[in-house]
Order: structure tokens, then C-alpha cells, then sequence
């Protein structure tokens, strides 16, 4: 059994058709290129506050070591 179509109902498939290869597939690309750049922007300003986060670490640990050492020293 073969489906036969009237030219109305192909019409609109075609044109149901272009809309999602013209109007929604670029808006879905667009849309997934733009969360992969901020996912890649908000991993680097992690990394940042990481880093900074460390650096902190560090000089507190030299301080906190210092105030041991002058603390070790006293009579």
C-alpha cells in the first residue's frame, strides 16, 4: 500500500521540513557553541581562583611557620 499525499500536505511537510533544517538546527548549534564558551570561561576563572587560593595558602603557611620559629625561640 502505497501513502499518496495530496500537493497541500506535501507542501506543508517541505516547508515543516526547511523550518527545522533552516530555523531550528542553527539556532540549536548556535546555542550549544555558546554554553561550550562560557563552560570554557568559567573552567579558567576557576582555575584562577584556585590559583590564587594557593598562593594564599602558601604565604599564610610562611606565616603561621614564622610565628612558630619566633614562638620556639623565646626563653
Amino acid at each position: 500500500m502505497v501513502l499518496s499525499l495530496s500537493a497541500d500536505v506535501y507542501s506543508r511537510l517541505v516547508r515543516a521540513g526547511g523550518l527545522v533544517v533552516f530555523g531550528v538546527f542553527p539556532w540549536l548549534v548556535g546555542r550549544y557553541r555558546r554554553q561550550q564558551v562560557q563552560l570554557v570561561e568559567s573552567g579558567w576563572e576557576r582555575a584562577a581562583r584556585f590559583r590564587h587560593l594557593g598562593v594564599r595558602n602558601r604565604v599564610e603557611a610562611a606565616v603561621i611557620a614564622h610565628h612558630a620559629d619566633l614562638v620556639d625561640e623565646s626563653p
